[in-house]
C-alpha cells in the first residue's frame, strides 16, 4: 500500500485529528484489510512531506503533538478508509480551523521568507495557494500574499 498525502489527510479528517502514531496504525489496519502491508518508514517519510507541504499541519497542543488536514489537502479516504472508526478507538475531535489557520501562518510566513530569498517560483506559487486557504479559514495572510505576489513580479 502506498497512500497518497490526500489518503493520509483524509484519514486523519476522518477524526478530526490523530497522532503519527495512531496515523501508522491505522494505515496498517487499512492495509491488513486490503490484504497487504504498509512500509512503516515509507509512512513516516510520507507524514513528514505532506507536513512540509501543508496537507497536514502539526499542532504542539499537548502531548504528543496531533496532526489536522492542511489547507493543501483535498482529504479522500482509501480503500477501506471508512472502516476505521469501527477498527480503532480514537475519540473523534473538532478543531476549529482558524486555530489551524493561526497554527499554519507563522510557518507560512518564514517559509514564504524562505522561498521568496531563494527566488524559488513554485514554492512562492505554492504558498500563495496556502495562505488563501488559510484566509478561508479565518486568519488574515493578505501582508503574506502581498509578499509572494510583489517577489512573483
Amino acid at each position: 500500500m502506498d497512500p497518497s498525502p490526500d489518503e493520509v489527510a483524509g484519514v486523519v479528517d476522518l477524526f478530526g485529528a490523530l497522532t503519527a502514531a495512531e496515523i501508522e496504525r491505522a494505515f496498517t489496519d487499512i492495509a491488513a484489510r486490503q490484504g497487504t502491508s504498509i512500509d512503516q518508514n515509507r509512512l513516516r517519510d510520507l507524514i513528514e512531506t505532506a507536513e512540509a507541504e501543508y496537507y497536514l499541519v502539526r499542532l504542539e497542543d499537548g502531548e504528543p503533538d496531533r496532526y489536522v488536514p492542511g489547507p493543501a489537502a483535498l482529504p479522500t479516504l482509501p480503500e477501506h478508509g471508512e472502516d476505521l472508526p469501527h477498527m480503532m478507538d480514537v475519540e473523534p475531535v473538532a478543531i476549529d480551523r482558524s486555530t489551524i489557520g493561526r497554527a499554519v501562518e507563522e510557518r507560512l510566513r518564514a517559509d514564504a521568507a524562505s522561498a521568496v530569498a531563494d527566488e524559488d517560483i513554485d514554492r512562492m506559487t505554492t504558498l500563495l495557494d496556502v495562505a488563501y486557504e488559510v484566509d478561508a479559514w479565518g486568519v488574515d495572510t493578505s501582508e503574506i500574499r502581498d509578499r509572494l505576489s510583489a517577489a512573483m513580479g
